[in-house]
């Protein structure tokens, strides 16, 4: 019946979502509703209980009324205290007997003083009053009673009388204590400590060990205490450890262990003994282990971790004779420390932290993020718990926060911001990290002291701590635009080793190898610095970097940082982030806490501009060629650019290196050759101002003379006099006068960088000084914009802010990584190589941490502690990633590279030499030639003009102008925009123009008229030279058709040989005369040919239409004239000399003289010799046989034209090669028969049209194919025809556009070139499935007309009809006196294209004024 109330009651409750335990309502906020699992756990502790709960899933129950209710402790407590309450009988002391309060007595005068008298007795009685008390409330209301003797007995610590005992009366054998069942439990509870003596198991663990052995009656904890002291005596030890109260730990004394090894029983097998004594020996190392005191609240610090001293005494004395007695090695004080710790951690994992276990796990954890890595060595026993790491990092991350470690009293701290960039590898591309990297640099270094506490730690402790507090940027002034561009004053920094880089660079030809340039600045710089740098990494902002309200953010936390520690805050941006974050501070109120901010220009950004610049100014002048012999082409793209800075600079080194060479040997007269004595240096005889210089450089290096010494010596300063008015002599020479401002600029990069090394502060601002003309003249604009600011407020910081002014005096602009005077590195260097790489290598938050804000947040304030941790474990092992002392350049196998890499370029350069009396302006590889309006070799110039022109105008309105530039040797792939010439990549222009011409043209067709880039691509290259032809393509395509050739040519024939080749095909012996040059001529035709006729090419001063095939072929090779005579010995290589056409025309003269004089006839052509050799051969086959010797395809078509069928046979054939077993002998009239007499005739129209040395390839038209297509269409050899003829330009045109439309799959004169290059267009987009390419489409007709109107001049000259043309009126025009193609004569564009497709936004593109944020263009950028 109660149950059914019970029951019901329960219903009701549950209906008016009451607690079903304690039946309240109060607290409804904690109610909670339960399910099938909680109800069930619910029933089975009133199970328990023997209550009568009967919950059911959907019922409520306060939170912590079900936590109490089911809490197996609460359970025991509440069943002890109902069996003691239904029990008649209670036990007094050591009896069995029942105690009733109503008959017995129980001393109680007040229940707190009999409490503390038990406390104080601590005996069996008082064990046995402290239970009857528990069982009862209220003495009084029990009605509890106590005998006087028993109360003064049990005050007095005498025994209970025994008169009064419940159980002296009627008991036989009065039996005083605990049965003996008891005193067996207790020893099995002996042996459980002492099994489980490793797991820090606490008194009231063992009261519920010996409850589940011996039910309600188990001992006390009081009383438990008092049994194991008795046991165990000395050898037992009760503390607190850890949190945990009365924690039981054992210990063996020697004494203890040795008395119990004596008394052993005796061993009769060795193995039993032996046993027997390794058993005692671990005891007692194990009894030394339990005597270490340990502190599992703190952990390690670094110091002691780094320490070999301090982890030897972590170890037992026993245990480290032990190991030390076991190790084969002399010194095995390493492994004794770690293996000896490994053993101390596995005996005592709950109590003890092994130095080298958590360090060991900290290093791995910090270098390589691996959890199986830290997991395998810890299950190992070798380190620390990944669980345990993690821990470390929270404790560490809370502990540090954003505060600066150790006393900085007496250092500079300094602060640098950046953006930080993470594609994070999600499953739908979202979510990527773009946030703000900050870092605080505090020199000299500072070191945590204090250790860190071992704690608990949740990640909100963790965010809030580092969590900054984003304020939303709204400007309330207009103070920016009121700022003006001031006059900078001169500044007083001065280069003083300059002449020392002067002669690292004049002595190489006689010192090599040596190290580069910053190993030797390395070697020879020594002074006093700040000392090492600390670096703290501060928490993120997780805003878009470039957002101002992320930079304001940004600007006010480093000031309250800063003003924490009473600094002024100094801050460093690169360029963009540096311009807005000037802006923020300028419109800021004068009282404003941000005008306390010392704002710096990242000074590795600007150089990574000032690189570019170079970069920028040297484009086509061949110094990217120069760089692709040492560094792979796509390296080399990024070097120029300013991106890899690391290569960029090494590269532009060895080139300043290899020009100085080249500089040193002219003007002091002497030339290294390529083969090297013993010790590696060039033999060269050389003035004795440079071996004096040698002198100079070795004591240097070796330390015997001062740096002060060597820059004050005569011989220097007479190099210095020396070399300076040959210098000022080659800059007239314009190719000269830009490789000497080649190494301007290089001499400037080498003062910014000492600035940096040696912190020297003025020498800094001087070389960005230096750096303005340049970035000015490149175009670098916000660059030239920001670094002119920028030194105008580091002149005013003497006054503004004197105390960062005398530091950055002192060196203190400047960060170290190392410890040493040459190691000073840019602070925008140092958040890069700090913070970014970090962020990025395998220890970093990219490789599997995570980017969230907790990861985030943990791994950045733990940072600090955890590389102290790692370098640490590195200075103890003496393994680590720092690098030695010595600089990489100095290095043996640096050295040889460097060396190797060096005569590369010089021997490139020594046949392109910039430094010749040609007075143009040329590229030194190819060659090619600059017009008039390039002016880059005036860079300096004009980049002062520009910096001149800025001083009082306003910051914001003034708008660099790019006519103002310098224009590059690049120009030539220009395009005009406004007046304007625009660098642009053809394809990438021709992108841009078809993708914007869709919302500017209603028919998009009519935009293909023009070649949309900068070049017709399919017939130039990006050079702007004609792209070259596959000549003997042709003459493959007409030896297909069988029966063209024949084995031999008989025995009477004479031959006609083409001299050009001839030339080439005798080797030159290096030192011979030329009269023995000549007769080796002479001596290989007498062997060979015994009826010759030689034709030599002619090079007349004039311009000819092979200018552009001469300078494709040369290569930009320019030797020297030489005035040479028939005795004297040639000293140059056969290449160099020939590239000079002077040289190689008067050679031609002094061989035919020769030639003649052995009764050979020579014939000499005014230009091109092929039809001289032609005409000759005709000649000759009138009354004999002819074999023509040559290797150009040109003959054979010329040939196939002009030989006589009823002449007699004429050959062609080319010189015999080793590395050919067969050559082709071409029978002209068997040809001439299986082609025809019809294609024979267009043979010169066909082969100038697909190319040849005049005329550009059409892409994607070959020569086979087009021999093919006029051989069987009648159409096309109509139109081939006019160019055979005396037809006018209209004529050629058209034809020319006929025949290109036919080759391209066209409709015949319906289809013009300009509507077919757009289906063309069109085809491709729709079918394809990336960009089209430009060359890849027909060229226009303006393009086409052109090319055609160049392929008619050439087939008339090869006719012999042309020589009353001009070529200036057929494609060519007159350019320092060459002739070169017309390209075209329509703009690339139409021009009001041209004007969108580049940005002309004064300032950021942030609002859709910008023209580039109307068009697609900006998504296209």
């Amino acid at each position: 019946m109660q149950c059914e109330q019970r029951l019901q009651l329960m219903v009701s409750v549950a209906v008016m979502e009451k607690c079903i335990i304690c039946l309240k309502d109060d607290d409804t906020s904690s109610l909670v509703k339960l399910r099938e699992k909680g109800s069930q756990g619910i029933n089975k502790a009133s199970r328990e209980r023997e209550g009568q709960i009967l919950a059911s899933a959907g019922q409520f129950v306060h939170q912590e009324c079900r936590k109490s209710y089911t809490n197996p402790t609460e359970i025991t407590k509440t069943k002890r205290q109902q069996n003691i309450l239904q029990e008649s009988n209670i036990p007094t002391l050591r009896s069995k007997s029942n105690f009733s309060h109503k008959d017995h007595c129980l001393f109680y005068d007040f229940q707190k003083r009999i409490e503390q008298v038990c406390n104080d007795r601590d005996d069996e009685w008082a064990v046995e009053v402290r239970g009857r008390l528990e069982c009862v409330g209220d003495l009084h209301a029990a009605d509890a009673l106590y005998h006087q003797t028993c109360s003064v007995n049990f005050r007095t610590s005498k025994k209970i009388p025994k008169a009064f005992s419940p159980d002296s009366k009627g008991k036989e054998n009065n039996y005083q204590g605990r049965p003996a069942a008891y005193g067996e439990q207790f020893l099995k509870i002996v042996d459980y400590l002492k099994q489980h003596e490793d797991e820090q198991i606490t008194i009231a663990e063992l009261v519920n060990k010996m409850n589940e052995l011996c039910g309600e009656q188990a001992y006390s904890s009081v009383y438990m205490k008092k049994k194991l002291r008795n046991h165990f005596g000395e050898n037992i030890i009760i503390t607190d450890i850890c949190g945990k109260i009365s924690v039981v730990t054992l210990r063996d004394t020697a004494s203890c262990v040795l008395q119990e090894f004596y008394h052993r029983p005796t061993y009769q097998n060795p193995d039993d003994e032996k046993k027997a004594i390794i058993d005692a020996a671990a005891k007692l190392i194990k009894s030394d282990i339990r005597s270490l005191k340990g502190d599992k609240e703190n952990y390690p610090l670094a110091s002691d971790v780094s320490s070999l001293k301090s982890n030897l005494q972590y170890v037992p004395e026993s245990l480290s004779y032990l190991l030390e007695t076991m190790f084969a090695e002399k010194d095995s004080k390493m492994k004794i420390a770690s293996i000896g710790q490994a053993i101390v951690q596995a005996s005592r994992p709950r109590v003890l932290i092994a130095p080298l276990q958590i360090g060991l796990g900290i290093q791995l954890h910090h270098n390589f993020a691996s959890r199986f890595l830290v997991s395998t060595l810890n299950n190992l026993g070798f380190c620390s718990s990944y669980q345990e790491i993690q821990k470390f990092e929270s404790s560490a991350a809370l502990t540090q926060g954003v505060d600066i470690p150790g006393e900085i009293c007496n250092s500079f701290i300094q602060f640098v911001a950046d953006n930080v960039d993470h594609n994070v590898r999600t499953l739908d591309g979202n979510n990527t990290f773009h946030g703000m990297g900050i870092i605080a640099g505090i020199t000299p270094g500072t070191k945590r002291t204090a250790p860190i506490p071992r704690i608990s730690v949740s990640s909100d402790d963790i965010n809030s701590i580092a969590k900054v507090n984003i304020q939303y940027y709204k400007p309330q002034n207009d103070f920016m635009t009121k700022l003006n561009f001031s006059e900078l004053r001169e500044l007083r920094g001065m280069d003083k080793t300059a002449c020392l880089d002067l002669l690292s660079l004049v002595v190489w030809p006689l010192k090599n190898p040596t190290p580069g340039w910053s190993g030797i600045m390395q070697m020879i710089h020594k002074g006093e610095y700040p000392g090492k740098s600390t670096v703290v990494f501060l928490p993120m902002i997780d805003m878009n970097s470039s957002d101002m309200s992320c930079i304001y953010s940004t600007l006010l936390f480093v000031s309250n940082q800063a003003h924490r520690y009473n600094r002024t805050p100094v801050l460093t941006f690169d360029q963009p982030l540096y311009w807005k974050a000037l802006t923020i501070i300028q419109n800021e109120h004068p009282n404003s806490q941000l005008k306390s901010v010392v704002l710096r220009l990242g000074a590795f950004h600007t150089e990574m501009s000032f690189l570019g610049c170079i970069g920028h100014i040297m484009r086509s002048s061949g110094l990217q060629e120069i760089l692709e012999l040492i560094y792979a082409p796509n390296a080399v793209t990024h070097m120029l650019s300013g991106k890899a800075v690391a290569r960029a600079i090494r590269g532009h080194m060895l080139v300043d290196t290899a020009l100085h060479s080249l500089l040193v040997s002219k003007i002091f007269n002497f030339d290294f050759p390529a083969d090297e004595n013993e010790e590696g240096n060039i033999n060269v005889s050389v003035d004795d101002i440079l071996s004096k210089a040698a002198d100079v450089y070795t004591e240097l290096l070796e330390g015997t003379l001062s740096i002060s010494s060597a820059c004050d010596s005569a011989v220097l300063q007479s190099i210095k006099e020396t070399i300076h008015r040959p210098l000022e002599e080659m800059k007239k020479n314009r190719t000269s006068k830009l490789w000497l401002q080649y190494t301007e600029m290089m001499q400037i990069l080498r003062q910014f960088i000492k600035a940096e090394r040696t912190g020297d502060w003025e020498l800094h601002l001087k070389s960005v000084k230096d750096m303005l003309p340049y970035l000015a003249a490149s175009g670098h604009n916000l660059y030239t914009k920001s670094a002119y600011v920028y030194l105008m407020m580091m002149q005013q910081l003497e006054i503004d802010h004197p105390e960062v002014f005398a530091a950055f005096k002192d060196g203190h602009h400047v960060m170290r990584r190392s410890d040493r005077y040459w190691a000073g590195l840019s602070s925008d260097l140092m958040i890069e190589q700090v913070l970014m790489r970090s962020v990025k290598t395998a220890g970093g938050l990219t490789r599997g941490r995570g980017m969230g804000e907790s990861q985030r947040s943990q791994w950045l304030l733990s940072m600090p502690a955890c590389a102290d941790m790692n370098q640490a474990i590195q200075e103890l092992t003496g393994v680590g990633y720092y690098t030695s002392d010595q600089h990489k350049e100095e290095s043996i196998a640096r050295q040889k590279r460097d060396r190797e890499d060096i005569m590369s370029i010089l021997t490139f350069m020594k046949e392109r030499s910039p430094f010749t009396g040609d007075s143009s302006l040329r590229n030194i590889e190819t060659g090619v030639t600059a017009d008039s309006s390039v002016n880059v070799d005036n860079s300096k110039d004009v980049g002062t003009a520009i910096i001149e022109s800025l001083v009082g105008q306003n910051v914001i309105d003034y708008t660099f102008k790019k006519k103002n530039q310098v224009i590059t040797l690049n120009s030539k792939t220009s395009i005009k925009v406004d007046g304007e010439l625009i660098q642009v990549d053809p394809q990438l222009l021709f992108q841009r123009c078809t993708t914007i011409a869709n919302g500017l043209f209603e028919d998009i067709s009519e935009i293909f008229k023009y070649e949309l880039c900068s070049v017709p691509s399919s017939l130039f290259d990006n050079n702007g030279l004609p792209r070259q032809a596959n000549k003997s393509i042709l003459a493959d395509s007409i030896w297909d058709f069988d029966g063209c050739g024949c084995l031999e040519t008989g025995i009477n024939v004479h031959h006609v040989l083409d001299g050009g080749s001839l030339i080439h095909r005798i080797p030159w012996t290096k030192g011979n005369s030329f009269n023995s040059i000549c007769q080796a001529y002479i001596d290989y035709v007498k062997s060979h040919y015994s009826q010759a006729t030689i034709v030599f090419d002619g090079y007349p001063d004039v311009p000819t239409v092979k200018d552009i095939t001469h300078i494709r072929r040369s290569k930009g090779c320019i030797s020297p004239k030489i005035n040479f005579s028939a005795e004297m010995p040639c000293k140059t290589k056969k290449d160099a000399f020939l590239s000079n056409e002077e040289n190689k025309q008067r050679f031609i003269n002094l061989l035919s003289a020769k030639f003649e004089a052995s009764n050979y006839a020579v014939v000499h052509a005014f230009d091109d010799a092929d039809l001289n050799i032609v005409q000759t051969a005709v000649s000759i086959s009138e009354e004999q046989h002819v074999v023509v010797i040559g290797e150009d395809t040109d003959l054979l078509v010329l040939l196939c034209y002009h030989a006589m069928m009823h002449n007699k046979n004429v050959y062609f054939k080319s010189e015999p090669k080793q590395s050919i077993q067969k050559i082709r002998i071409w029978d002209i009239k068997k040809t001439k028969k299986h082609l025809g007499e019809a294609i024979c005739r267009l043979l010169p129209f066909i082969h100038a049209f697909s190319g040849c040395d005049t005329t550009s390839r059409v892409f994607g038209l070959g020569k086979g194919a087009l021999l093919k297509k006029v051989k069987s269409s009648a159409y096309l050899q109509d139109q081939s025809q006019l160019f055979l003829q005396k037809s006018s330009k209209d004529q050629v045109v058209k034809a020319g556009e006929e025949v290109l439309v036919d080759l391209y799959g066209g409709v015949q004169s319906v289809e013009g070139l300009d509507l077919l290059r757009y289906r063309k267009f069109a085809s491709k987009v729709v079918v394809g499935n990336v960009f089209v390419q430009v060359h890849t489409l027909p060229p226009t007709s303006d393009a086409a007309k052109l090319h055609s109107m160049r392929t008619f001049y050439q087939t008339q000259i090869w006719i012999g009809e042309g020589h009353d043309l001009d070529p200036n009126q057929w494609g060519w025009y007159t350019s320092e006196n060459k002739l070169m193609p017309v390209r075209c004569l329509l703009p690339p564009a139409p021009q009001k294209l041209l004007k969108v497709i580049r940005c002309n936004c004064k300032q950021n593109c942030d609002s859709r004024r910008c023209s580039c944020r109307k068009q697609p263009l900006f998504e296209l950028n």
